[in-house]
């Protein structure tokens, strides 16, 4: 079977019927959570920084407060996206209807993901130093860690990020090109306010599981990776 970016869409479908209710609720959820954390932190950086804006020293402090939060604000959405990783791993292995929990349990490694996603850029940003698409190539050669890492809980960072760079190798071109084909979806987001996105978003994320659960079994067919890594 060759990569195909329509079987994937079309077999994300097929996860999701009858199935939609705790994805769209828990888009739902997380887009308000993030929201109200953004305008919460938008609103202290304007006071703060209008406050002490004759006060060099006050400044100083102000804005390492700000570095801070905008560390919080990744932590939040951190938490968000390996919930819904968690949902989607949910929905992949299992036939019933996923309930609340199977999603919120996924917060308790918020911490975790955190720490994978500041890792992440980090490699990332190195990468772009060298040259800006470089970058972009270990963007995608890195960005399967996170079904990794949702799938096997107990694995170890770097191993996730090793473990991506196996899976993705010479389909890099086709994560892109699945990537590119949401670019409709992503106009019509926009359109609607982001409204369309309670739908969109559990559609397009239980895509992208079917790729990774593709670029993986390959690996695993073909030797480049074995079982026992993922452990």
């Amino acid at each position: 079977m060759l990569y195909s970016s329509s079987t994937f869409k079309k077999q994300a479908l097929e996860s999701l019927s009858g199935r939609w209710k705790i994805p769209v609720i828990a888009v739902i959820i997380s887009y308000a959570m993030f929201i109200a954390v953004y305008l919460t932190f938008m609103l202290f950086t304007t006071i703060s920084l209008k406050r002490h804006v004759n006060d060099e020293t006050a400044q100083f402090f102000t804005f390492g407060l700000i570095f801070l939060l905008e560390l919080f604000l990744i932590f939040i959405l951190s938490g968000i996206i390996i919930s819904f990783l968690r949902l989607t791993i949910f929905l992949e292995k299992n036939t019933q209807s996923p309930k609340f929990f199977d999603w919120a349990e996924g917060f308790s490694m918020s911490f975790k993901f955190f720490a994978a996603y500041l890792w992440y850029i980090l490699w990332v940003c190195l990468w772009a130093c060298l040259f800006y698409i470089p970058g972009i190539i270990k963007a995608y050669s890195y960005s399967q860690m996170f079904f990794i890492i949702a799938e096997n809980p107990k694995i170890k960072i770097n191993q996730a990020m090793q473990l991506s760079r196996r899976l993705t190798y010479g389909y890099k071109g086709d994560l892109f090109c699945l990537q590119l084909s949401f670019i409709g979806w992503q106009i019509l987001n926009s359109l609607t306010f982001g409204i369309l996105f309670f739908w969109t978003g559990p559609y397009m994320a239980m895509t992208y599981e079917k790729s990774y659960q593709y670029l993986k079994t390959m690996a695993l067919e073909t030797g480049v990776v074995k079982p026992e890594d993922f452990n």
